[in-house]
C-alpha cells in the first residue's frame, strides 16, 4: 500500500500532483490511501483531482484532519483511516 499526505493551502496540493504523474507508472495496480490536513475547506477537492491524475476510481481509504478540531475528532478520523488501511 501506499500512503500519502499533503496540506490543503492554496496551490499546495500540486506538489503530490506532480508526484503523481511523474510516478503514475509505479503506482498503477496500487492500492493508494491520501489525507489531507486542512484549516479550511478544500480536501475533498484536492483528491480528486489527484486521483483523476493517477487515473484511479478511488483511493482505498481517505481522511481529513481540520485544524481547528477536537483532539476527540481527530482520535476518531484517525481510527477510522487505519481500520480502512488494515492496520489495526
Amino acid at each position: 500500500r501506499d500512503l500519502h499526505s499533503f496540506p490543503t493551502r492554496r496551490s499546495s496540493d500540486l506538489a503530490i500532483r506532480t508526484f503523481a504523474a511523474e510516478n503514475k507508472e509505479a503506482l498503477r495496480g496500487k492500492e493508494i490511501a491520501a489525507f489531507a490536513c486542512q484549516s479550511g475547506s478544500g480536501a475533498e477537492k484536492a483528491f480528486k483531482k489527484l486521483l483523476d491524475c493517477l487515473g484511479g476510481d478511488a483511493f482505498a481509504a481517505t481522511m481529513i484532519l481540520n485544524d481547528p478540531g477536537s483532539q476527540t475528532e481527530k482520535d476518531q478520523a484517525i481510527a477510522s483511516y487505519l481500520q480502512k488501511m488494515y492496520f489495526t
